[in-house]
């Protein structure tokens, strides 16, 4: 059985980003998010984000006809009914979602409370933000149209003008095993691959992969995030380790972040008509 996850909020709470955030932290495919059903704001972001990603919503809709007090009746039966953790989206002092998370932290129910902010993170591409990751299995096709079936693929197969060697590392069964047969790869000149080869490599893959628009919706709704991966495999280069030895002091150049960030604000310039650029 999943979790069970109240969330309540302000009607006025306008940014998807901190709520897809929050959200991603408890996301289970077989729990269910329990909304009070407010057609705006952070219950209506909730419910919207919840179920894009495939999840379950039950709705507890106020009875107004009921008469003053329907939206704290409504709020208690809800807690009443148990969950796991309360997520509390609340801005300006909110009476409804103040009088939820104060109801879910007296009936024993972890209460988490969500604050605005300009600037979010995504410090893991894991969970719901997989599809930013390489090793996600979204297929890229590359030039004289080889389908690899991951960016990983992709990449290593760009080390190299061989076909019959592409082909090995298209074939290969994991991202890891096409990686693993990248590594092996005999380069013409090491010294250009590092300086500039792998960079025009994995942006012209990272397009690629982005041209789908599923993908491509998904890293705009990523809004102003700063996009990090972060990883415990000691990358410091393509992303940011935090396995915190000596071996990874100081922050990670985070490369493959920094350009699907790059790409995302093409992407969304492109969006944008010329005219209505200031």
């Amino acid at each position: 059985m999943g979790k069970r996850i109240i969330i309540t909020g302000s009607r006025g709470w306008d940014e998807p980003m901190s709520i897809m955030l929050a959200l991603a932290s408890e996301w289970d495919p077989d729990g269910v998010l329990v909304s009070g059903a407010c057609p705006r704001g952070a219950d209506a972001l909730c419910e919207a984000c919840w179920r894009s990603w495939g999840g379950r919503v039950e709705r507890h809709p106020a009875d107004w006809s009921s008469g003053r007090g329907a939206g704290f009746r409504r709020n208690a039966a809800m807690v009443e009914l148990g969950a796991d953790v309360c997520m509390a989206f609340i801005r300006d002092g909110s009476r409804g979602a103040s009088h939820t998370a104060g109801l879910a932290a007296r009936a024993g129910i972890p209460v988490k409370r969500i604050h605005a902010t300009s600037a979010p993170s995504i410090d893991g591409f894991q969970g719901v933000f997989r599809f930013l990751s390489n090793f996600s299995p979204d297929p890229v096709v590359c030039r004289g149209g080889l389908r690899y079936p991951s960016a990983e693929h992709a990449f290593h197969g760009g080390k190299t003008n061989d076909q019959r060697l592409r082909e090995r590392i298209a074939a290969a069964p994991t991202p890891r095993e096409a990686k693993r047969l990248g590594q092996q790869l005999s380069l013409s000149s090491l010294q250009d691959w590092n300086d500039r080869g792998r960079h025009l490599v994995m942006t012209a893959v990272l397009r690629a992969k982005f041209s789908d628009r599923v993908l491509a919706a998904r890293l705009l709704a990523t809004g102003d995030a700063v996009l990090i991966e972060g990883n415990r495999h000691h990358d410091q280069f393509w992303g940011a380790c935090g396995c915190r030895t000596d071996r990874c002091i100081g922050p990670g150049q985070n490369w493959l972040g920094r350009y699907l960030m790059a790409l995302r604000s093409e992407m969304r310039e492109e969006l944008i008509p010329s005219a209505a650029r200031v």
